[in-house]
C-alpha cells in the first residue's frame, strides 16, 4: 500500500512532526518519521498482521552512509486505541522535526519487485517492472506508478542494498519512507522498517531493523 500527499482517500498517516506518545512513554531516542492509523488500513491491503487499531509510530535516525543498517529497540512504538497520550517534542537533533504531512491511501500499480528484468535474445535489458506496471495500468484503465512517501508491506523498492534482516525469524517489510527532500544529504533516500512477522503479530518491537539507502 502506498500514501501521499493529496490524493484521495482519508488521512491515514501523519507524517513528521512531533510524536503524541503513551504518557510516561520513555523519551524517543531518534526523530519521529510517521504515525501510521492502523484503522484506516484495510485488512488485506499489505499483507501483513497489523493491528486493527491504534497507532504505530516510526522512528529512525536518518544517516548519508548508503547501506547503514542496525537492529533497534525503540524504532517502532504501537499506542493502542483509547491510551491516554501526551505531544513529545524532540528537539535533540540538528535537524529538529521532520516537516508535518498528510498522506493519504493512494492507488497505484502493484508493488511489483523494482529489480525483476533480463537480456532479451539480442542482448538488451528488459525492464520486467515496467512492463508489467505498463500492463496493469492498460487493463484497469488507472495511470502508473504516481509520487508517494510512505509504503507499507510489499516488495522493496531498492537503490543499492535491500531491507536488513537481524538474526533468525521470518522477517518482513513494514514500511518504506521515500525521503525525499526531507532529507536533503540523501540523494533519492530510503528507510525501510523490518521485523518478524510473529513479533509484529504480537506487537512486540524489541528488534526492529532500519536500513538506510540511496542513490548513486
Amino acid at each position: 500500500m502506498y500514501l501521499a500527499e493529496g490524493d484521495e482517500g482519508p488521512v491515514a498517516v501523519r507524517l513528521g512532526g512531533n510524536p503524541i506518545l503513551p504518557d510516561g512513554a520513555p523519551d524517543p531516542g531518534r526523530a519521529f518519521v510517521a504515525a501510521v492509523d492502523c484503522a484506516l488500513i484495510p485488512p488485506d491491503a499489505v499483507g501483513l498482521p497489523l493491528p486493527s487499531d491504534g497507532q504505530l509510530l516510526l522512528f529512525a535516525a536518518t544517516s548519508a552512509y548508503c547501506g547503514a543498517m542496525s537492529v533497534e529497540s525503540d524504532s517502532i512504538v504501537y499506542v493502542p486505541a483509547g491510551t491516554p497520550t501526551t505531544e513529545r517534542p524532540f528537539a535533540e537533533t540538528w535537524r529538529g522535526a521532520y516537516p508535518q504531512r498528510q498522506l493519504r491511501t493512494l492507488w497505484r500499480d502493484l508493488s511489483w519487485r523494482d529489480d525483476e528484468g533480463d537480456f532479451d535474445e539480442d542482448g538488451e535489458w528488459r525492464d520486467v517492472t515496467g512492463e508489467l506496471g505498463g500492463i496493469w495500468s492498460d487493463v484497469t484503465g488507472r495511470p502508473p506508478a504516481c509520487e508517494w512517501k510512505l509504503q507499507l508491506g510489499g516488495h522493496p523498492v531498492t537503490r543499492n542494498y535491500p531491507p536488513g534482516e537481524g538474526p533468525g525469524g521470518d522477517w518482513v517489510l513494514l514500511a518504506t519512507w521515500q525521503c525525499g527532500d526531507d532529507v536533503k544529504e540523501l540523494d533519492g533516500g530510503l528507510v525501510h522498517w523490518t521485523v518478524r512477522r510473529k513479533d509484529l503479530a504480537d506487537l512486540r518491537f524489541e528488534e526492529t531493523c532500519i536500513t538506510v539507502d540511496m542513490d548513486g
